[in-house]
This record gives structure tokens, sequence and C-alpha cells, in this order.
């Protein structure tokens, strides 16, 4: 399978402060002094969108906390697994009145974060979700929480590079492409 281009570094960089001052706009201009948002990073996908954010938030001396959810939703195969795996880096009591920002590489049929915000929606005092790309073609579960993304993909396009990989390849790409499954 041959990969093209879909977004270049320097789109990359520019969704990604879209997102900042989104988050910027939607929580922190609320309450800039008090406001102390936990961010929970989704593994393996969400590392690299969620440490650019983060450190553009850093620049502008915001306060947050941070803990991870391991996801395997995927494995080796380009199709997701029904029910995701999670696995939660501190226990649960750490979203306990909260308010929480779930950040990962792509929405996609919405199975990850839907298993992840029922397992912590009750507890939670907001609940908001941070995505690189929120590609719609193939939603299978509707997502109610707000959700801020750069980069709206319509077509079914298996995505790679800036956290999505096949298997554990291209993950650490600095842009995003897609396979082509039309040539060889």
């Amino acid at each position: 399978m041959k990969k093209k281009i879909l977004f270049t570094k320097k789109e990359v960089k520019n969704a990604i402060l879209k997102i900042k001052f989104s988050i910027e706009d939607n929580i922190y201009k609320k309450d800039p002094f008090g406001c102390n948002p936990l961010f929970c990073i989704i593994l393996k996908g969400g590392y690299k969108v969620g440490s650019l954010i983060l450190r553009q938030l850093s620049e502008n001396f915001r306060k947050f906390d941070i803990t991870f959810i391991i996801c395997k939703s995927y494995g080796n195969d380009i199709n997701p697994q029904q029910t995701p795996e999670l696995i939660f880096s501190d226990p649960i009591e750490i979203f306990k009145d909260r308010d929480v920002i779930l950040v990962d590489d792509i929405l996609d049929t919405g199975k990850t974060l839907n298993s992840i915000s029922t397992a912590i929606t009750d507890i939670v005092k907001s609940l908001k979700i941070v995505v690189l790309v929120n590609k719609t073609a193939r939603r299978e579960i509707d997502i109610k929480e707000e959700i801020m993304y750069g980069f709206e993909v319509k077509e079914d396009l298996f995505l790679l590079g800036y956290g999505m990989g096949h298997g554990e390849l291209y993950r650490n790409e600095n842009f995003i492409s897609y396979y082509d499954l039309m040539s060889k």
C-alpha cells in the first residue's frame, strides 16, 4: 500500500494552535486564575497531540493536571475492535468533580471516546473532548460532549502520523498521511 500526505507539518502545527485557542476560549477564559482542568491523554495515539497542546498552554502559564488512559482499539488491523480495552494510569477518583478534557489523535467510530466517557461521566464536573482529527465517515456512536478539533475529514481514509499508527508504525511522523488503497 502506498501512502499519500493529507496534511503537511505546517498545517498540523496550525491545527494545534487552533485547538489551543479553542481550549483557552472554552475553558480558561471563564476562570483564568482558578481554572485547573485535568487533561486525560489517551495513549498511545494522543501522546503527540497532547504534549504539543500542553506545551502551548504552559507557555501561556496555564495551570492543569495530567493523567493517562491506555486504550487498545486497533492493534495491527485497520478496523477497530468492538469494545476498546481501557487501562487507567491513576485511580478513577482522580476524575471526581474535575473539569476533564480527553485528548486523542482521532475521533473515528466514537467507540473509544464513548467508552471512556461512559466510565467517568457520572463523577466529573464537566467533560470536553480534544482531537487532532474529527473523522466523520465511520462514526457509529454520537458523541454528546463538546468536541474541539484541528481537522475534519469526511472521507473514509486510514490515517497515519501524529500519533495515528498502523501496528506501531508511523505514529512519530510530523505530518498526516493515509493509505492509498487503490495503488500498489
